[in-house]
């Protein structure tokens, strides 16, 4: 069977019109030449398939340049700190030899006990007294078995080297008496009072203590910001969901950085989104709007039209970024986001299944939604472009926690931005 092309169906309704064998050769020439002429093949436009290789090979090369350019500055630093820790090495060695070895002396004091005698006569000689005992001799108290004969011989050492030192200071002044046994007995009962350790030589005065920071001072250094940057950022915002259909949108917002350390910092972002799509399900639009309900059983939903659909939407979360500053520098985050969707107008069609009619009508939503709980995910790539200016490409998910039907679209999206470093 003949294939029903145009050719075909043009060549039977000239092959009906019996022309001449004579001439019907030259008359399919003919006809041919003038339809050549009248739409010549044109060659096959070879531009637009080179546009992207051409494009991959310039981001290529714009990436190995880059590469390049950052290992160059590396080796350049690396062959600076080589020749820092040369210098610093012989530093030290030389120094090392100057430097001549102390002598570490350890120092052992006694605690001395001053016993007072009380003295009827000569009492400006007290001082005398006192200094004369205590280079002659010191009281260390021995066994229980011979501290009476101690003190016994510590009275008569103090009372004959007071008679000494008054002979020696005035011969002319009488001998005193002997003690008596009440003085005798008062000095046996402080021998025999233990010595108290002065707070000053307590051990646990005299250990080393380390000096250590308070946990709020930790805390508070830990979150104290260390850099802040603010930016702007733009790029495709799509609904993701089985019921939904020819998914479109865009989102533009700011963003502010706050940075907690070199790689950790905290961001808070504004962004408004703008949603077109189309659902076969109520519960996949955005928002869940009950729709009115259809006339009878024999009625149902086939399309619903969603049309600049606006949202606002607050995150905040936490980032953390690789590699270290000056580099391109991926990054990772995760954060907690709120979005209010504005009124929004919802076109639907109502199809009549035993004939096939479809009705058209349109429902305005004139309230706000408020949509709590998403969790936010976020992957990217931060390009240095100088020391304070930094270009950010951004994919990102976001899902809510709860939802409230299955079929609930969750958010898929790739930004670019622009930030400036403070």
């Amino acid at each position: 069977m003949a294939e029903k092309n145009i050719f075909s169906l043009l060549k039977d309704k000239m092959t009906a019109l019996r022309p001449s064998e004579q001439h019907r050769d030259q008359d399919w020439d003919s006809l041919s030449e003038r339809l050549g002429a009248v739409l010549p093949q044109q060659p096959k436009n070879r531009r637009r398939g080179l546009v992207l290789p051409l494009l991959l090979a310039v981001a290529l090369l714009t990436t190995n340049a880059a590469w390049f350019q950052s290992s160059l500055k590396d080796q350049a630093r690396l062959a600076h700190l080589e020749t820092q820790t040369t210098l610093l090495q012989k530093h030290l060695s030389d120094l090392n030899r100057s430097v001549v070895p102390s002598k570490i002396t350890h120092q052992r004091d006694t605690v001395w006990r001053t016993v007072y005698v009380a003295q009827r006569q000569a009492p400006n000689r007290l001082d005398v007294f006192r200094s004369s005992i205590s280079e002659k001799t010191e009281y260390r108290p021995e066994s229980k078995s011979t501290e009476h004969e101690s003190v016994s011989d510590l009275v008569n050492l103090i009372t004959n080297e007071s008679n000494n030192l008054l002979r020696q200071a005035d011969p002319s002044l009488p001998v005193p008496a002997e003690l008596s046994k009440d003085t005798v007995s008062t000095i046996e009962n402080q021998a025999h009072t233990p010595i108290k350790t002065p707070e000053y030589l307590s051990p646990t005065l005299l250990e080393d203590k380390k000096p250590t920071k308070p946990f709020a001072q930790k805390l508070g250094n830990a979150l104290r910001p260390k850099f802040f940057k603010i930016g702007i950022q733009a790029g495709w915002l799509h609904a993701s969901s089985k019921g939904l259909m020819h998914q479109g949108g865009n989102s533009i917002g700011a963003q502010a950085e706050i940075g907690l350390s070199r790689h950790w910092a905290m961001n808070v972002a504004h962004t408004t989104g703008h949603f077109h799509y189309k659902a076969h399900e109520m519960e996949a639009i955005l928002g869940a709007p009950i729709l009115p309900m259809p006339p009878s059983n024999e009625h149902h939903y086939a399309e619903m039209d969603v049309t600049g659909q606006k949202s606002h939407q607050w995150d905040l979360g936490i980032r953390y970024t690789f590699s270290q500053p000056g580099k391109p520098r991926p990054f990772i985050g995760i954060g907690w986001a709120i979005q209010t969707l504005k009124p929004f107008s919802v076109e639907y069609e109502i199809q009549h299944l035993p004939t096939g009619v479809i009705e058209k009508g349109v429902y305005q939503i004139s309230t706000k939604t408020r949509l709590r709980n998403y969790l936010f995910l976020s992957t990217g790539l931060d390009i240095p472009m100088s020391q304070r200016l930094s270009l950010t490409l951004e994919g990102f998910y976001q899902r809510q926690w709860k939802k409230p039907y299955t079929a609930a679209p969750d958010l898929v999206g790739l930004r670019a931005g622009a930030h400036w470093l403070f």
